[in-house]
């Protein structure tokens, strides 16, 4: 008997709220614990939007407009909603913007091979999973400021031994990671962006590292944006040789004015890769082909 595909959709809006259509009655106690694990503000409001939408408002505005832990932790929630699916079977096959409102941001669709969860189990843990799944490490990339590049990796290999926390501006308690000797993809960033004569300036912020870059390669004209484009994939044949493979890139910004944000890029490793490991083509992160 063959398996039944199931499709599904997350989508964000406006700077606050999640919704997700079409994923079993049973995710949604589960969905509100890891957004409330994932999103130390917490939840504002829960509800059933335009009649089949499970809809989370959020405290404070993980999608909004400037560069602040909210923003960049904002990512740290989509990457969590992404692993949480992820281990249960649902596979991401496209980031599609098809509204021509302004300022909508992407619907996420997903799919899952079975039509129900008879390969879903309990782990150790208590965490409902598909052991087919491997599971997996995450890395997000995100393009901002037309200048800016920041990277956001919080594998038990990338996290600092001794994090501190530190006051924010706005009296808020935050993560800081204390500058520790740049690592092998920041290494490998920085070896790029100055062999390109891009590197401006790094530093580690809000548990992560940014890189300001010369000119403006994310809001150029002309000849700047085939640089842009050089460095892309500069950085794509880097994140190859560490082992990354690209799963979805985002619109999830909110757009200012005449200004669209750029896409925010998420990669995925298996958790056992380590350097020397072939880059694992048997394991399929997208079902894009399929469709």
């Amino acid at each position: 008997m063959s398996e039944t595909v199931v499709f599904a959709t997350v989508s964000l809006h406006r700077r606050d709220t999640i919704r997700f259509i079409q994923f079993p009655e049973g995710l949604a106690p589960l969905l509100r614990n890891l957004l409330e694990a994932s999103w130390t503000p917490g939840i504002r409001e829960e509800k059933i939007y335009g009649g089949c939408a499970l809809e989370f408002r959020m405290n404070r505005r993980p999608f909004g407009l400037s560069e602040d832990i909210d923003t960049v932790n904002g990512r740290r929630l989509v990457r969590d909603i992404f692993d949480f699916l992820w281990v249960r079977g649902w596979r991401i096959v496209e980031s599609l913007g098809h509204s021509q409102n302004k300022g909508t941001k992407d619907t996420l669709i997903f799919r899952r091979d079975d039509g129900g969860d008879s390969h879903v189990e309990s782990s150790s843990a208590g965490i409902q999973v598909d052991p087919r799944q491997p599971r997996l490490d995450w890395m997000v990339v995100a393009m901002y400021s037309s200048d800016k590049i920041r990277f956001i990796l919080d594998t038990a290999k990338a996290r600092p031994r001794h994090p501190t926390l530190a006051q924010g501006e706005d009296g808020d308690n935050e993560l800081e990671t204390p500058e520790p000797p740049a690592g092998q993809l920041v290494t490998g960033v920085k070896t790029i962006l100055e062999k390109l004569h891009q590197l401006q300036s790094g530093s580690w912020t809000h548990s992560s590292y940014e890189f300001k870059l010369k000119g403006r390669p994310w809001g150029g004209m002309g000849e700047e944006t085939v640089k842009s484009r050089v460095l892309l994939l500069q950085l794509l044949a880097l994140f190859d040789s560490l082992g990354w493979r690209s799963y979805a890139a985002v619109s999830q910004g909110t757009e200012f004015g005449d200004f669209k944000r750029p896409d925010t890029w998420y990669f995925v490793q298996p958790v056992d890769w380590v350097a020397g490991s072939p880059f694992n083509d048997t394991i399929r992160v997208s079902n894009s082909e399929t469709c």
